[in-house]
């Protein structure tokens, strides 16, 4: 099944706009309405294309009819009866009942005794129940023995059967006849129901009441006198009434008999009953004009009343019928019963035209004066000879000079501005040849039954009409013959103006526009441009023209079929449809848009409101209405059956699905043909005016496009629709109704075509319908291939061959589930989802989960899923779901039908993997199934084979959507083994990008994805890729990370960096890349060493403001990285962070001595503080040795030279004696601490030797350190300049010097321990002493010229006796051991 173009919404606003564009445009207005006052002038044409009829042709009387005539002077009667497509001819004693039809040599034969002559005769439906079947009409003779006497009334049966074109009327004899006792019967007439009335010489009317058997007081067939009741047996001829009885008629509608007697009096009687068991009962009389007190319409002006007939049922007035002089004015009179002067509208004839024939005076031959009276002796006569009415078309025969010759046709015109100039008549006059009797008029009826085009029988425009039947013929049968007069309707006008030569943009086509108006004429050129089946209808029905069958259809040349469709998209369509200023300023629209929907409701108008249950069968022995004669009942437009009062309801008829499938194929090839051309329109720039407002044609012809679309949409389901109608009639449709549900039965027994095409309970119905009719054909064993060919050819939106496979994919699953063997269940599925596949972009989401559900349960996973995803796949074949997406899934009614694309794509892989999960679901179980461990392991290798499988069968899908939900789900799932596992090109892509909807702007789901993202990498070898993710990461603000991730995430950048091989990127880009990661990653290291400073921090201990910060001050260094200048100035600076300080100058390099000299006299000062006073300076030996370590001895932030003369100074100055002075050279933070009992601080027993050996293990460096002791010595600065100071610089020296013997000859090059010359073990070697190895023989000799010089200057001093005794040992080791 083909997608729908439309949805139903969109169905339905067509429908909608068609409903609009036929309101008003359908139905006549009622009598007094289309009358137009008195004297208003007629419309009136002679000359072609503009006449309202056309004589087609003469068809001569037979000539047997004149050979079998024997009198010198005959008598001869005519008269038509369409009912059964028969003229009526008697001739003395003969009857000839002419099949017009069949030509001049069909005709059926009846005579009565040659002493007796017809004098009339009629042809009525037959009463219900008097005869046999086969009899459908009686026809009733009047005969006498003269014109003058009458002898009897006679019936006849006729049994008339029609087949085709050709029909056959059986005369039967039935033995009933009436005396009428001399009286002679005329003006038979009928009703419906088969009663019989005349008019007799005697000036009483009668009913001849005949039945099927003999009662008490009556016999079979007898005369009721009306007029005199009380007269049960015929009076004498001599008794008469006071008033000549000229006409009677029957009005079927309302069930009464009107009588037209000498002297305009109309008498009116009612039937109580449809059979003659009750007798008419007179309700009331008027006299024509001539009671109408004070009126304008004299006797002497309009003329007397020579006919009479009913008019139409109206819902708004009360007109009941039509009277019509000798001089051809029509009176209309309401219902007088009960009065006798009931309103009347008087209309007067059209003007005289001079028929042929009447030569007028020459005007040379006489003077003017004289020419005048010539001319009044010679004045032309008319008068009404004989009258037809018929609704819309009112007929009348007029006699020139007693002669009648000429006819005149009267008909409503279409005028476009009727609401402003009123209703406008058209006259067409007719000239016969010279005739010697009077004319009688018939119209002929279709050769089948048409459909009512309105619900109550109201008269139809013609330009509405002229789509949905052909031309109507009316027959005049006169001493001539039979002639044929062929209504010319405007789509004929238009077509004779084409086959003329008028051009489009002539007077004559603006003419056209301009009487029938802009969209009703643009109709009319589409129905020639669209091949409309009318349009070329049959327009002979008489006998054959020269061989020619009669109703042979008139073929249009395809120029002017191409003339019409410029016509169609001519300026003349572009005009304004509604001429209202709200119309032009909201919604304009052109003519030819409205013309479009006008035609299109025209031609959906037999089908559109039909139930499509069909009529109850006959039942037998039932016998059926009656067709009743044209002429005996209240007019409806020729071949229009009476519809019941509920016509809405009447049953859908597949002649009229075939008559409406004509015209809607040709109409939709010429819209998809000439799609482009709706769209075209009027520049903005060239704006018309309506009442005074601007009409933007290029707006108009934009809403104009718009609505094409739907409506194309509407014509093409209405075709399809149509033909799945026909073909399910044709496929006996009662039974398939039978067989749906009782709730789609329901729905089906009242609903309409239109709802099949428009409504969702169409929809339903139709597939309910179609699955009936599916089944069916399989339940007989049938193939359906057939059928599925026909549907899809067919009616592709309604039934493809998708819904036939869907249907033995069903039977596949079925025999799947009642086999016994593995192999044959397993064809079965495959063959299913083989033929499930194939029409995969039809199947609903509610159908394919049923399907899913039956695959589960079969153990046929991969099916479910291969099924699933090629329904998706192909329910949106353009991507309109990933385009949605992208743009964020926006709102909006306009959104509505890509968001129900996702929708149906999302359940689709819900599908999916829940399949999956019940396969994970499965493998758990299978681990604790209570069996044997065979039992066990055969299961779990099963299930595990069939969940990696389905997997693969998932992963293998090329639908990136459907990777993304799989990823989402499995993510959810915490399952991201599985998902890092997978080797699928999309995977990657999902990781990096951000995903749409609410995912999107999940922080932790992204964080996910991220860090899946780097694992992703990993996997598959992408280090540095790795690394990339893991420092954006680190650095990242979206995600609410602490620093100790973030310092995670760049030390794992770091390591895949160095993991990278050289070959994979650029070598430069990996080192810059590792070189910023390291840095980032110091400085992340650096952020943490302040975050636990400021940690371990009290904030009573600081003052207010710095108190105030510190929580704040925690949270930031917790929530992101931040650069070494944020930190030293806002953080490690205003918290004096010394040791942080230290840090963050290393690592930015800054060369800046004096700030760092600050920072390591601030820290010593702070190790001096705490603690107890003879434990500092272990303190300050543990942090300097700490922070070069740390620091990696750098240049800037740890200057050895700087350092080691701070450490020498804090511990000269811990060390003086109590009578030396504290030396201004000296930090003040490094004063000797004061003690609680002196007042003063004491010495601390600080090791000799502490601060050079500090040195040592902070650096490694001892012959640097030795270098610097020998300049501080040497150059003497304070306090070095001091006696003092000068004995704690040798004492220094010496010890330094002695220790770095020691640990040189040490096994293993620092195992032990350093120890003082005093036996005092300072600490434990540690740091970068350890690294010290032998001494050089430089270095050995440069040492013992050291101590050899110390021994020599310190030998003759008392106070520095111990100083040479450390050297005298130092010498002894370097002997010992070098």
């Amino acid at each position: 099944m083909s997608a729908e173009p439309y949805s139903l919404e969109s169905l339905r606003e067509a429908e909608s706009t068609f409903r609009r564009c036929e309101q008003g445009r359908i139905a006549l207005p009622e009598v007094k309405q289309r009358t137009p006052t008195r004297d208003a002038p007629y419309q009136q044409h002679r000359l072609d294309p503009w006449v309202g009829f056309d004589k087609s042709r003469t068809l001569p009387i037979p000539p047997d009819v004149f050979t079998g005539i024997k009198s010198a002077s005959p008598t001869a009667t005519q008269s038509l009866f369409p009912s059964i497509r028969r003229a009526c001819i008697t001739v003395d004693n003969k009857v000839y009942l002419w099949s017009y039809l069949e030509g001049q040599a069909a005709f059926e034969f009846y005579c009565v005794p040659e002493d007796q002559i017809v004098i009339a005769a009629s042809v009525v439906p037959v009463r219900p129940g008097v005869f046999a079947e086969i009899v459908t009409h009686v026809l009733v003779l009047s005969v006498g023995t003269s014109v003058r006497e009458g002898k009897y009334i006679k019936i006849l049966g006729l049994s008339y059967t029609q087949n085709g074109d050709h029909s056959k009327v059986e005369v039967l004899e039935a033995g009933m006849e009436a005396n009428t006792n001399g009286v002679v019967l005329d003006n038979i007439t009928g009703t419906d129901g088969g009663r019989v009335f005349a008019t007799g010489s005697d000036n009483c009317w009668y009913e001849l009441v005949y039945q099927r058997g003999e009662g008490w007081f009556s016999s079979k067939c007898y005369l009721r006198n009306i007029t005199n009741p009380r007269l049960i047996n015929l009076i004498p001829n001599f008794v008469k009434a006071e008033k000549k009885l000229l006409y009677i008629t029957v009005d079927n509608a309302r069930q009464l008999v009107y009588t037209l007697r000498q002297g305009d009096l109309i008498e009116v009687f009612s039937l109580p009953s449809k059979d003659p068991s009750s007798a008419p009962e007179r309700r009331g009389q008027t006299i024509g004009t001539s009671g109408q007190q004070g009126t304008p319409h004299a006797r002497h002006d309009v003329g007397t009343i020579v006919w009479i007939g009913p008019v139409e049922r109206e819902a708004r007035y009360n007109v009941v019928l039509l009277a019509v002089t000798d001089r051809g004015y029509r009176i209309f009179l309401d219902n007088f019963q009960g009065r006798s002067e009931p309103a009347i509208t008087v209309r007067a004839p059209p003007a005289l035209q001079q028929p042929p024939g009447v030569a007028a005076p020459s005007a040379p031959s006489y003077p003017q004066q004289q020419l005048q009276v010539v001319i009044q002796q010679q004045a032309i006569t008319r008068a009404v000879s004989s009258v037809f009415y018929a609704g819309d078309v009112f007929m009348m025969g007029f006699n020139y000079n007693s002669l009648p010759c000429q006819i005149c046709y009267v008909t409503p015109a279409l005028n476009a501005n009727a609401t402003t100039t009123g209703p406008v008549e058209k006259a067409t006059f007719i000239d016969l040849d010279l005739a010697l009797s009077t004319p009688v008029f018939a119209e002929a009826p279709p050769a089948r039954p048409l459909s009512p085009i309105t619900d109550n029988g109201e008269l139809v425009r013609a330009t509405y009409a002229q789509n949905l039947r052909p031309p109507r013929s009316f027959l005049v049968l006169d001493n001539n013959g039979l002639t044929e007069l062929v209504e010319r309707r405007p789509v004929d006008t238009l077509r004779g103006l084409l086959e003329s030569g008028a051009a489009v943009n002539s007077a004559a086509m603006m003419q056209f526009f301009g009487l029938f108006g802009s969209i009703e004429a643009c109709e009319t050129a589409l129905a020639i441009a669209a091949h409309n089946s009318q349009v070329a209808a049959p327009r002979v029905t008489i006998g054959s023209s020269g061989g020619v069958p009669a109703g042979l259809a008139q073929t249009v040349s395809e120029e002017v079929v191409a003339l019409a469709s410029r016509v169609f998209f001519s300026q003349y369509g572009s005009w304004p449809a509604d001429t209202t200023v709200s119309a032009a300023l909201s919604t304009p629209r052109t003519s030819r848009h409205d013309g479009l929907a006008l035609y299109i409701a025209c031609i959906l108008k037999r089908v559109w409101d039909r139930v499509i249950m069909p009529p109850e069968p006959t039942k037998p022995g039932a016998k059926p209405a009656a067709t009743p004669s044209s002429a005996l009942t209240t007019y409806r437009p020729g071949g229009l059956a009476a519809p019941a009062s509920t016509g809405a309801k009447l049953p859908l008829r597949k002649e009229d699905l075939e008559d409406t499938l004509q015209d809607l194929i040709p109409l939709h090839n010429f819209m998809q043909q000439s799609g482009k051309l709706f769209g075209l329109g009027g520049s903005s720039a060239n704006r018309s005016f309506v009442n005074g407002v601007g009409y933007d044609q290029e707006r108009a012809a934009k809403l104009d496009q718009e609505s094409f679309g739907r409506l194309q949409a509407l014509v093409s389901r209405a075709m399809e629709a149509t033909n799945f109608m026909l073909f399910l009639i044709d496929h006996s449709l009662k039974p398939l109704i039978n067989a749906c549900s009782a709730e789609a039965k329901g729905v089906i027994a009242n609903l309409r075509f239109g709802q099949l095409v428009t409504s969702e309970e169409g929809k339903r119905a139709s597939r309910e319908l179609v699955t009936a009719l599916i089944e069916a054909r399989i339940g007989a064993q049938v193939s359906i291939d057939a059928v599925a060919d026909a549907l899809q050819a067919r009616c592709g939106s309604f039934c493809s061959a998708d819904d036939v496979r869907h249907f033995k994919a069903t039977e596949c699953i079925r025999r799947a589930k009642e086999t016994g063997s593995e192999q044959d269940k397993m064809d079965n599925l495959r063959m299913s989802q083989k033929l499930l596949a194939k029409g995969a972009s039809q199947l609903s989401v509610e159908k394919l989960r049923g399907i899913c559900e039956d695959y589960h349960a079969l153990g046929y996973a991969t099916g479910a899923i291969e099924l699933a995803l090629q329904c998706a796949a192909e329910w949106d074949p353009a991507g309109i779901a990933a385009s949605y997406l992208a743009e964020g899934s926006p709102d909006g009614p306009e959104h509505r039908a890509r968001r129900e694309v996702v929708e149906r794509l999302k359940q689709a892989y819900q599908l999916v993997l829940g399949t999956l999960q019940q396969l994970d679901e499965r493998l758990d179980a299978a681990y604790n199934i209570e069996a044997d461990e065979a039992q066990v392991r055969l299961a779990i290798s099963t299930r595990d084979k069939a969940r990696s499988e389905a997997y693969a069968r998932a992963e293998a899908s090329q639908d990136v959507l459907f990777h993304e939900s799989m990823y989402e789900w499995l993510i959810e799932r915490k399952m991201t083994d599985q998902l890092l596992s997978m080797r699928t090109p999309y995977l990657e892509q999902y990781l990096v990008k951000r995903p749409a909807g609410a995912k999107g702007s999940d922080a932790v789901f992204l964080h996910t994805l991220r860090n899946l993202l780097w694992q992703f990498y990993v996997r598959h070898g992408e280090y540095f890729a790795a690394a990339q993710v893991l420092d954006a990461l680190a650095h990242s603000k979206e995600f609410a990370l602490d620093l100790r991730e973030r310092i995670e995430y760049l030390a794992l950048a770091v390591g895949n960096a160095k993991s990278v091989s050289p070959s994979h990127v650029e070598a430069n880009d990996v080192v810059t890349f590792l070189s910023q990661a390291e840095d980032s990653l110091e400085v992340a290291q650096i952020q943490a060493r302040v975050l636990q400073s400021l940690q371990q921090i009290n904030p009573d201990e600081l003052d207010n403001e710095r108190s105030a910060l510190l929580a704040d001050s925690m949270e930031w260094l917790n929530e992101e990285l931040l650069d070494l200048s944020t930190l030293y100035k806002n953080l490690a600076e205003p918290f004096e962070l010394l040791e942080e300080q230290l840090a963050m100058i290393a690592s930015a390099e800054l060369n800046d001595v004096g700030l760092v000299s600050e920072i390591w006299i601030a820290l010593i000062s702070q190790q001096h503080a705490k603690g107890r006073a003879e434990e500092a300076y272990k303190a300050i030996s543990a942090l300097t040795v700490d922070l070069f370590t740390r620091l990696n001895r750098s240049e800037v932030a740890c200057p050895i030279d700087n350092v080691f003369d701070l450490l020498l100074r804090y511990g000269f100055e811990q060390t003086r004696p109590n009578s030396a002075g504290r030396e201004d050279s000296i930090p003040a933070g490094f004063a000797r601490r004061s003690d609680e009992e002196h007042g003063f601080g004491k010495p601390v027993n600080i090791p000799d030797g502490w601060a050079s050996q500090t040195m040592l293990r902070a650096t490694g460096a001892a012959e640097l350190i030795l270098d610097i002791l020998e300049s501080a010595l040497a150059t003497s600065p304070q306090p070095w300049n001091t006696p003092a100071g000068q004995a704690y610089l040798q004492a220094e020296l010496v010890e330094f010097a002695r220790t770095w013997v020691e640990i040189s000859t040490t096994s293993g090059g620092g195992s032990g321990r350093i120890v003082a010359a005093g036996g005092k073990g300072i600490l434990g070697v540690s740091g970068f002493a350890g690294d010290i190895g032998l001494l050089t023989p430089t270095q050995v000799q440069r040492l013992f010229g050291l101590f050899n010089s110390v021994i020599l200057k310190t030998s003759q001093s008392s106070s520095l006796a111990q100083v040479a005794d450390v050297a005298r040992k130092a010498v002894y080791l370097l002997k010992l051991y070098y």
